[in-house]
């Protein structure tokens, strides 16, 4: 393991600390100084600070960016990068485009359509969003799918666009915990965890 591939938590009582924890304190502080937070909500979601994968942190960055008034085309820029950035950018734009966020949601659709790893982001985005906003997806994905090296497992939105699937069709992983709009005010407070971990990204 190279030195690259460890990453060690600031201090817990900084903002920077703070907000690679996750911690509802942090979101408070970066309120106060969002230019300087700015950067360092990025990399929440360019790298992977959490402890495990019990700890959501979707809701959480994508509140800041909303909250602090951030653009969203940096976290739009990480669709392109491996499959872990892709992913954790997709949880929080997919967020973004429920709360009026029109660049999220057309960046998410256009990936659909032309990105690497689109049948994530097409699964993701139709666990969460109205079915007006990706059902004309169907042409789309009949026409990638056969460059794809196995059938997909989900059953929605493969079946409704006539694609064969892997998965039985008494089975369809449940949706995350953390979905829907994003309340106001509303952020997550997980415990503090040890000060250096294993990088998930680069």
């Amino acid at each position: 393991m190279s030195n690259d591939d460890v990453m060690t938590y600031a201090r817990s009582d900084s903002v920077e600390g703070l907000l690679q924890r996750g911690r509802g304190l942090g979101a408070v502080r970066a309120l106060q100084g969002p230019r300087e937070a700015a950067p360092l909500v990025y990399d929440g979601i360019r790298r992977d600070w959490r402890w495990d994968s019990c700890d959501d942190r979707a809701r959480y960055l994508a509140g800041l960016i909303r909250d602090l008034g951030l653009s969203s085309a940096p976290v739009v820029e990480l669709l392109a990068g491996d499959e872990d950035q892709c992913r954790r950018a997709v949880g929080v734009l997919r967020l973004l485009a429920l709360d009026d966020g029109d660049e999220a949601r057309e960046a998410l659709r256009s990936h659909v359509r032309e990105g690497v790893h689109w049948v994530h982001v097409l699964e993701s985005v139709t666990e969460l969003w109205p079915l007006e906003w990706w059902e004309d997806l169907g042409e789309v994905a009949r026409a990638r799918i056969d460059g794809e090296p196995e059938p997909p497992w989900f059953i929605e939105p493969w079946t409704r666009f006539g694609i064969e699937v892997q998965r039985p069709a008494s089975g369809r992983a449940p949706p995350p915990r953390d979905i829907g709009p994003i309340p106001p005010g509303r952020v997550a407070h997980p415990a503090e965890g040890p000060t250096t971990r294993t990088a998930h990204g680069p």
